[in-house]
């Protein structure tokens, strides 16, 4: 069974982070092994919200790991605070060998960063995501990463990819084509593209980005990029029209409980 190493927040309220990436990867029949970076009372879709700082204790969970000869197939990292733990991306990736590095750089959404985040957020990503064999920023993200204008098509998304110092898969979600949303995937290796679209929904939930990635990770255990994006793609729509339906709550975020297989 695969091992993976999320590094991410994790919240008591709102599907989010952690709460959104154990039981979904779990799914695939892989391992999670989760490496806390903060704790919240609630994830920052809420008004309020109390949040404990791990930073300071990363370090020593690595060193211990590497004292231990610990195994990890998989680094998945998403929601970082700070430059610091861009920084112990960087120390880790060093120390430990992983088969595979995905990284969610997460700051951005909406054509805005959030508020919390300053530029030093995103040339913190700029350092850490030539070691990730997947990035997936949603096209926000790529824009401020590449430093790029509104990207308008095709062509100007694999502009601005190769403007990365990444020699990895980029997928990139939240991407408008009229009436459309989807997700796109460019292999800078081969310079293979492929893209999926369905029709936008109004409505938006906290924590879809995470829920994209997980769903990412675990197709791709058994499928090539273009079927695990399809599949990613169409599994992420059927949630939130269930999630709409339902009357769920956008801070609360989509509602996977219903799409878990129950094997108890």
């Amino acid at each position: 069974m695969k091992r993976i190493l999320a590094m991410h927040d994790i919240s008591s309220m709102g599907r989010t982070s952690l709460t959104v990436c154990i039981p979904v990867i779990s799914s695939f029949n892989m391992q999670v092994c989760p490496f806390v970076t903060a704790v919240l009372s609630a994830s920052t879709a809420y008004k309020k919200f109390e949040i404990v700082d791990l930073t300071d204790h990363l370090e020593k969970f690595i060193k211990i790991w590497k004292e231990q000869n610990e195994h990890f197939d998989i680094l998945y990292t998403g929601f970082l605070g700070s430059e610091k733990q861009q920084i112990i991306i960087e120390k880790m990736i060093k120390l430990i060998k992983f088969e595979k590095i995905v990284i969610d750089p997460v700051f951005a959404d909406n054509g805005t960063i959030y508020s919390i985040f300053d530029n030093k957020i995103i040339n913190g990503f700029r350092k850490i995501i030539k070691y990730a064999n997947i990035i997936t920023p949603n096209i926000t993200e790529l824009e401020m990463l590449s430093g790029s204008s509104q990207l308008n098509n095709k062509d100007d998304i694999i502009k601005a990819i190769l403007n990365l110092d990444t020699k990895g898969v980029v997928v990139v979600t939240s991407v408008k084509k009229g009436d459309l949303l989807g997700n796109i995937c460019y292999n800078t290796k081969n310079n293979e593209y492929s893209e999926f679209f369905l029709e936008k929904l109004e409505q938006n939930f906290s924590g879809t980005g995470d829920l994209f990635t997980s769903l990412l990770i675990g197709y791709l255990e058994k499928f090539e990029i273009e079927q695990a994006l399809e599949k990613t793609t169409k599994a992420i729509h059927l949630i939130i029209k269930d999630s709409i339906k339902e009357n769920a709550l956008k801070k609360e975020g989509v509602q996977i409980e219903n799409f878990l297989k129950n094997t108890f």
